[in-house]
C-alpha cells in the first residue's frame, strides 16, 4: 500500500475516531454505570485530562515536533519513520544455569498430577531424574528431561503447557536466556484491532541498561515503515517480555503486518508479566494494571498519566492541528511502561526463586 492509498486511510481514520470515540464520559464519577461499559472514563477524570489537553496545546503551540520531542529520521526501505531513542538503567540478570528447582516439579511429567506428585514424593521419589527408574513414567520422564536440557525457550514451552502462563517456574527458566536477546514491547494504537499503531515502543538491553526504541507516527502513512524498522530489531529476539502483550500487542503488531502483506512475525518464547503479577498479587491492591504495580511495588508515581483510551483521540488532536503537544505524554506514557517491564521482570524472578 502506497502514496494516494495511505493518505486515505489516514483522512478516514482520523475522522472515524473525531467523530466516534471507543469510551464513554460517566456523569458524576457513577461507578455503578462505569462497570457497565468496556472502557468508560469517569466525568470529573475526562474534565482534568480535557485541561491538561489545553495546557499542551498552548504550551507547545508552534514548536515543531523534532524540538518537544528529540529524535531522528530513520531511512527504511518503505521510506522514513521518527525513532526516539532513551536508556534506562536496568539490571537484567543472565543467562544463568538451569535453576534445580526445576527438576524437582514432578507435574512437569505428563500424567502426573498434584494428588499423584505428593503421593510420589511420600515414596522416596522427589525428582524428574528419579522417574526415569519407574516403568510407568520412565519415557514420559526422559521426555521432559530433554526439554529441561534443551535450554529456556523448551522449558518455558512446557512449563507454560503442564502448569500454566503464570506458574513462578517459568520466570525461572527465563533466566537461562541471554539478556541481550530479550525484546521489552509496548504498542499505543487508535483502538481497538484493525487500526493502525501510531506509537511502537522496543526496549533492548544493553551495557548501560535498557535501550528503549520509539517509533513515532508524524503521519499514519509512516506506518510500513515503522513496521519496517522494527522488524529489524526483532532479528536475533530470543524471547519477548510485555504486560499483556500475548493477548494485546504481539497479535496486533501481527495483524498489522498482515495488513501490509509483510512477511509474518516469527513465532517467539513470551513472558507476559501480566499473568505473573496477577498471580502474585490479585486480591491484595485494588488492581493489577501496570500503574498500580509501579506504585506499589517499583517505587514509580506517574505525574499525569494518559489513559490508553484517550490516546486516538489526542493523536487525532495532534493530526488536525498540527500540534505535537498532545504527542508529548503519550511518548512519556510508553517509555515509562518499557522501562517499568524490565525492572517488574527483575521483581518477580526474585519473587519466584523465593516461593519455589
Amino acid at each position: 500500500m502506497q502514496g494516494a492509498d495511505l493518505v486515505s486511510v489516514s483522512q478516514r481514520w482520523q475522522s472515524r475516531i473525531a467523530a466516534s470515540p471507543d469510551y464513554v464520559v460517566v456523569p458524576h464519577d457513577n461507578v455503578f454505570r462505569m462497570g457497565m461499559y468496556p472502557s468508560a472514563i469517569g466525568e470529573s477524570a475526562y474534565d482534568i485530562f480535557g485541561r491538561y489537553l489545553r495546557e499542551l496545546c498552548s504550551k507547545y503551540k508552534g514548536i515543531p515536533l523534532e524540538k518537544a520531542i528529540s529524535g531522528t529520521i530513520l531511512m527504511t526501505e518503505e521510506g522514513p519513520c521518527y525513532c526516539i531513542k532513551s536508556v534506562e538503567p536496568a539490571c537484567i540478570e543472565g543467562p544463568l544455569p538451569q535453576n534445580p528447582a526445576l527438576y524437582h516439579e514432578l507435574r512437569l511429567v505428563h500424567g502426573i498430577g498434584p494428588k499423584a506428585a505428593e503421593k510420589m514424593r511420600t515414596k522416596g521419589c522427589r525428582t524428574i531424574q528419579e522417574l526415569t527408574h519407574q516403568r510407568r513414567y520412565k519415557n514420559r520422564a526422559e521426555h521432559v528431561l530433554c526439554a529441561l536440557d534443551a535450554g529456556p525457550a523448551a522449558t518455558g514451552h512446557l512449563i507454560r503447557t503442564r502448569l500454566g502462563p503464570s506458574h513462578p517456574l517459568g520466570l525461572i527458566a527465563s533466566e537461562a536466556f541471554d539478556p541481550t536477546g530479550l525484546r521489552f514491547i509496548d504498542l499505543e494504537t487508535l483502538g481497538i484491532f484493525g487500526r493502525p499503531v501510531i506509537l511502537f515502543g522496543i526496549g533492548c538491553p544493553c551495557p548501560e541498561g535498557l535501550m528503549i526504541h520509539q517509533f513515532l507516527l508524524r503521519d499514519i502513512e509512516e506506518e510500513p515503515a515503522a513496521l519496517s524498522a522494527i522488524k529489524t530489531l526483532l532479528d536475533g529476539t530470543t524471547a519477548l517480555v510485555s504486560y499483556n502483550g500475548r493477548s494485546f500487542d504481539w497479535p496486533y503488531l501481527s495483524e498489522r503486518y498482515a495488513y501490509y502483506g509483510f512477511d509474518p512475525l516469527p513465532h517467539l518464547p513470551h513472558l507476559d508479566l501480566l499473568h505473573y503479577a496477577r498471580r502474585f498479587w490479585k486480591g491484595t491492591i485494588p488492581d493489577c494494571r501496570l500503574s498500580s504495580i509501579e506504585r506499589e511495588f517499583l517505587s514509580v508515581t506517574r505525574d499525569v498519566d494518559i489513559p490508553g483510551m484517550l490516546v486516538p483521540e489526542w493523536y487525532v488532536r495532534y493530526m488536525e492541528t498540527g500540534n505535537c503537544g498532545p504527542l508529548v505524554p503519550i511518548v512519556q506514557h510508553n517509555r515509562q511502561d518499557i522501562a517499568s517491564l524490565a525492572h517488574l521482570l527483575t521483581l518477580l524472578r526474585r519473587k519466584s526463586r523465593e516461593c519455589c
